[in-house]
């Protein structure tokens, strides 16, 4: 019986929250993301037109380190994205990357957790940015996509 009053009080806090701080909080809240992400884009190209492919994925793996919450984790996807699109290509950064999949395998999962904690990098987010790299080498198209107008009946 405890429970059911605890998640009843629970829930009527968060209607309560949401009452009071109304829908101009997630407006304001939208557009500061927006803002921030626009930012971390700007740097994201601003450093990439110094360095190399490989070193906009160091930069975005070093800068996890102190990283707090899914935001921060969100932003260097979004530097690390900006950076490699106009970074000088670095072969290096693709050798031995499993290919971009729609659903990763176990095998590719096992890679992304190992290669993580083989660099002392415990952050989630280490992974999200390998996924980066995965579709960055891959060109965008996952492996396991049937490529369209494809069929074989077609001449």
């Amino acid at each position: 019986m405890k429970v059911w009053k605890t998640a009843l009080l629970l829930v009527a806090v968060l209607v309560a929250a949401a009452v009071i701080l109304g829908p101009g909080w997630l407006e304001n809240w939208n557009t500061q993301r927006a803002e921030e992400a626009k930012q971390y884009q700007r740097q994201g190209e601003q450093y990439g037109r110094t360095v190399d492919t490989q070193q906009c994925m160091d930069t975005a793996l070093n800068n996890l380190q102190g990283c707090v919450g899914n935001t921060c984790t969100i932003n260097q996807g979004v530097f690390l994205k900006a950076c490699l699109t106009v970074a000088t290509p670095n072969p290096v950064l693709c050798e031995g990357i499993p290919p971009f999949r729609n659903k990763m395998l176990d095998k590719e999962k096992e890679w992304a957790r190992y290669f993580c904690t083989d660099k002392g990098i415990v952050h989630d987010g280490c992974r999200f940015l390998l996924r980066r790299q995965q579709s960055f080498c891959a060109g965008g198209v996952p492996a396991d996509t049937v490529a369209e107008g494809s069929d074989t009946d077609q001449p």
